[in-house]
This record gives structure tokens, C-alpha cells and sequence, in this order.
């Protein structure tokens, strides 16, 4: 029975059916309260119903049980982040950087949680320390340097900061990257009234993928620019794919 329902929760979760996994978890959980996968996934299925405060109360139950798992700790900062709950995400990035200092996504949640608290300078020293991991920790700190200029209102720094990165993610084949970094240089552009070269961006990072990733954020590009017709074209194919998944 309890194989069960663990297989049962992975199937909601790969087919993102996240109330069905929610659901699942739970009767799991009821049945055996000391699983910590029970907690874990159900943490995260919370998470990706973009329910923060429940992931966050899952994953301390999880962690709570299993407190030697690194990988508990890491989600849990990540989960409080989300929460609002930035110190506790800061101490539990902590805790991971001194497991690991090469573990690039526990400075996430330092980055932010300095950022809340007015602390730029310390956020932006977050970020860079996260560029000095691995090339994958240098495209995302390369994004949230760009976040933090576009928060302090410097749009052409964040695309100077954005252009230079993308570069590097073609290199290393970091697809993903590309194209959130194309996403968001046409957002600087936007912000800037400039709509041909908004548009050109957008356009950039749907040649790197017809997923949701490109396809959702270039309609309301191509929306904004006043290119309604593009932008359903954008809609229609991503209501195909999603048609097509379930």
C-alpha cells in the first residue's frame, strides 16, 4: 500500500496533476506519518500549486524527520524563500554553503533575502559568489545581477549584463538559459519603449524553444507591442501542446 501511493504521487507530479498528487501524498502520509518522502513530494507538489506556505510547513516535516539530508535543507530554503520567509531561507542557505560552497543555488535565497531586508550590495556579493560555482550558478546569477539592475531601475545595465551571459549559454548549450535570457532582454527593451527591438528579442527566444517557457512570455511581449495576432498565434500553439499533454 505504501509503494502505492509513492508511485502513485511520482505519476501525479511527472503528469502535473498537482491536486491529484496533493491528494495522494496526503492519504499517504495519514497512513505513515514518519515517510519522508510522503512529506517531501507533498512539499513539493504544494510547491508547484504555487501554495508556499504549505510547501514550507512539508518540508520542515520532511527535514524535521531526515535532518542530515542535505537535499531537504537545500528545498526548504528555497520553499521559506518563496514563503516570505527570508531569514529562515537565509540560515538554511547557510547551512548548505558550508556543506557545500559549491552548491549554487543555496545563494538564491541569500540574494533575496538581503534584497528584502535593502541590503543590494550583499545581494549583488550573493550573486557573484553563486558565478563562481559552475557554469550552470554563473547563467542563474547572471539573471538575478540583471533582476537586481532592473529593480534599481537601470534597464540598459541589465541588458548589457543579459547579452554578454547569453553568450556563454549558447556556448555551454544551457537552452533554458537562453531563452530566459532573451525573454528578459526584450522586457528591458519594453520597459524602454523600444517595441522593434522588444520584439526581436522575443522572437530570439522562441528560435530557441516552442515550449511554455518562450512561448507564453513572447505573447505578452508581442501583446504588449500591440501585435495581437502574433500573440494568439502564440496561445493557439501553446493550448495545442497543452491539449496534446493531457
Amino acid at each position: 500500500e505504501r509503494e502505492k501511493y509513492r508511485t502513485l504521487g511520482g505519476y501525479f507530479v511527472m503528469t502535473r496533476d498537482y491536486e491529484k498528487a496533493v491528494e495522494n501524498y496526503e492519504m499517504l502520509i495519514a497512513r505513515y506519518p514518519a515517510d519522508t518522502a510522503g512529506h517531501a513530494n507533498l512539499a513539493l507538489a504544494h510547491f508547484n500549486l504555487l501554495n508556499f506556505q504549505k510547501a514550507d510547513e512539508e518540508g520542515r516535516k520532511a527535514e524535521k524527520i531526515l535532518p542530515t539530508s542535505v537535499k531537504f535543507t537545500s528545498n526548504n530554503s528555497l520553499y521559506a524563500m518563496y514563503a516570505g520567509n527570508f531569514a529562515a531561507s537565509a540560515v538554511q542557505a547557510n547551512t548548505i554553503i558550508t556543506l557545500d560552497p559549491k552548491s549554487y543555488v543555496a545563494y538564491l535565497p541569500l540574494a533575496i533575502a538581503e534584497l528584502a531586508a535593502g541590503n543590494a550590495d550583499a545581494a549583488r556579493d550573493a550573486y557573484i559568489r553563486m558565478a563562481g560555482t559552475d557554469s550552470t550558478g554563473q547563467s542563474v546569477a547572471a539573471m538575478g545581477l540583471a533582476d537586481l539592475a532592473l529593480y534599481q531601475g537601470r534597464p540598459a545595465d541589465a541588458r548589457a549584463i543579459l547579452e554578454n551571459a547569453v553568450v556563454e549559454d549558447v556556448r555551454t548549450g544551457n537552452t533554458g538559459g537562453v531563452i530566459s535570457k532573451y525573454v528578459a532582454i526584450a522586457e528591458t527593451w519594453g520597459l524602454e519603449g523600444r517595441k522593434a527591438e522588444a520584439l526581436a528579442a522575443a522572437k530570439e527566444a522562441v528560435a530557441g524553444g516552442r515550449d511554455e517557457t518562450a512561448l507564453l512570455p513572447a505573447a505578452r511581449i508581442f501583446l504588449a507591442a500591440g501585435k495581437g495576432a502574433e500573440a494568439r498565434g502564440f496561445s493557439v500553439e501553446l493550448e495545442k501542446q497543452v491539449r496534446k499533454a493531457a
